[in-house]
């Protein structure tokens, strides 16, 4: 009967100190439940944490405008200093209807999906800042359709020499003003 009550309490005392040794980071609220106190992946890199987001008709208008919004409590912000230049008029497009509710998707990946398939994330994860930028690729200057149509205007010289034409066209292209000498007799 002795040496059963020492093998008991002795397996007591084993079971008490292998608890209090082998999990000292964990925590147990009730019986059943075991708690790592340890960051989740989210928490470790913020633009992986899931959210769910419903842009205002009457508050957020543009692209740039959503991206603050979706930004707004993560600690980033939209630079307002970007690598490519064309960003500028990214953030300045009307935001499409497709994007007024985004499902359950990471910051990253809502952040894509507001930009657009040619653009590529830049994260600066030591300031905490993101901006865009367009792949080689894609690097020619961005097409701006003109409310009316391109306008040509020829000036002949007084005296044309062989068939050759001084034209300047308006161009499709952003800030573009295109002097071209042609041998075409195209223009009008």
């Amino acid at each position: 009967m002795k040496t059963k009550s020492i093998l008991s309490l002795s397996l007591l005392l084993l079971l008490l100190c292998s608890n209090s040794f082998a999990g000292t980071n964990q925590t147990y609220p009730s019986r059943y439940t075991r708690l790592d106190p340890q960051a989740t992946p989210s928490q470790h890199n913020i633009l992986l944490y899931k959210r769910k987001r419903i842009f205002s008709r009457k508050s957020v208008r543009t692209v740039g405008q959503a991206m603050h919004v979706w930004l707004r409590g993560t600690g980033y912000k939209l630079s307002n200093m970007h690598p490519d230049q064309n960003v500028y008029q990214l953030l300045q497009l009307s935001l499409p209807e497709v994007h007024r509710k985004l499902g359950t998707v990471s910051i990253e990946e809502g952040l894509k999906a507001l930009a657009g398939d040619p653009w590529e994330l830049v994260i600066d994860p030591v300031h905490r800042m993101v901006s865009f930028r367009l792949p080689d690729a894609y690097v020619q200057p961005m097409l701006v359709m003109p409310a009316t149509p391109a306008t040509r205007t020829v000036s002949r010289r007084t005296q044309p020499s062989s068939a050759s034409k001084r034209t300047t066209k308006r161009c499709w292209t952003l800030f573009c003003n295109v002097k071209t000498t042609s041998t075409l007799d195209w223009i009008h």
